[in-house]
């Protein structure tokens, strides 16, 4: 028996449908995926009101953003959108009393050219060509800063962290035109802080903190 021609061309389109739907709830994204589902539940006047967007663990996506907006008619003068990857969870106006949020903090949206992932990708590299480091997870922050090259602006500021959550270092990069601007430590001495059984266990036994100094220095 032959399928008729309308039940293939069906069944090819379905397939391609299928292969091409948008991320599930709950599945962990990029800036770029969050940024546009938070861009559907703030007013229309300030969904372009860009500031900041903020995230942790990521691998190279986190599992969480923040996405924060100006909002000029908000007394904070900003709206804080939590997303779980695509998805909205919540909004909040927090007041920052010591914080400048203004207009001049909007970051231009067609200067956003490098997405989360791929920033995450190019510390990654950077860790292992010149210290043979791997980075598991990172924290990070996008924003526009003060007073810099307009063609720096806005920029990601990656903080890199291996698998046992040690601190590896943090790396500046343009959201633009994808220049690295800036790198600090992006190495790992060996050390870690002394849970509170072995700070008590090391002041009776005399294995204090300096003989630890002393093996990390080797």
């Amino acid at each position: 028996m032959h399928t008729p021609k309308s039940l293939l061309l069906s069944a090819v389109v379905l397939s391609l449908a299928v292969t091409v739907l948008p991320s599930r709830a709950g599945d962990r994204v990029s800036a770029y995926e969050a940024l546009r589902g938070a861009q559907k539940n703030v007013r229309d006047a300030i969904r372009d009101n860009l500031m900041e967007m903020r995230a942790e663990k990521g691998t190279p996506n986190p599992e969480k953003w923040e996405v924060v907006f100006f909002d000029p008619k908000e007394g904070s003068k900003k709206v804080v959108v939590d997303m779980k990857g695509a998805d909205f969870l919540d909004d909040r106006r927090p007041a920052d009393l010591f914080e400048d949020y203004s207009q001049k903090w909007v970051i231009d949206l067609k200067k956003l050219r490098l997405d989360s992932d791929k920033a995450y990708k190019m510390v990654e590299e950077i860790a292992q060509k010149e210290n043979k480091l791997t980075v598991s997870k990172a924290d990070f922050r996008l924003k526009k800063i003060k007073d810099a090259d307009p063609d720096s602006n806005p920029i990601w500021i990656i903080r890199a962290y291996d698998s046992q959550n040690h601190y590896l270092g943090e790396v500046t990069i343009s959201a633009f035109s994808g220049k690295v601007l800036r790198t600090r430590k992006l190495w790992y001495q060996g050390q870690r802080d002394k849970d509170f059984f072995e700070e008590v266990e090391g002041f009776f036994t005399g294995d204090d903190s300096k003989k630890d100094k002393k093996k990390g220095d080797q």
